[in-house]
């Protein structure tokens, strides 16, 4: 967060900045979802990037949709609710 505060990820190659952005995606909080989404928005254009904003954007969806990321939930001890469960065995619901 500092280094994108400072805005030091400018520096880097977009290739570099889509690996600096990834904790940003994999957050569990929605601002930081939100914040995902506009940093990684900046590399649209990259053909180095290819691919990383449609998975910003799943990664998105799901903490809008159930508040947290519910692949976690068994690694993590949390009980998922049936819509969890539901959403769980959908094909390609898992990264």
């Amino acid at each position: 967060r500092g280094m994108i505060g400072r805005g030091f990820d400018r520096l880097l190659r977009p290739i570099e900045r889509c690996f600096t952005y990834l904790p940003f995606e994999h957050s569990e909080e929605l601002a930081v979802q939100r914040q995902s989404l506009a940093l990684f928005e900046g590399l649209r254009f990259s053909t180095d990037c290819l691919g990383n904003i449609d998975y910003a954007y799943r990664h998105y969806d799901i903490i809008a949709r159930f508040g947290r990321f519910p692949h976690r939930n068994v690694v993590l001890g949390r009980v998922s609710t049936p819509e969890e469960v539901a959403f769980l065995r959908q094909p390609g619901s898992g990264f």
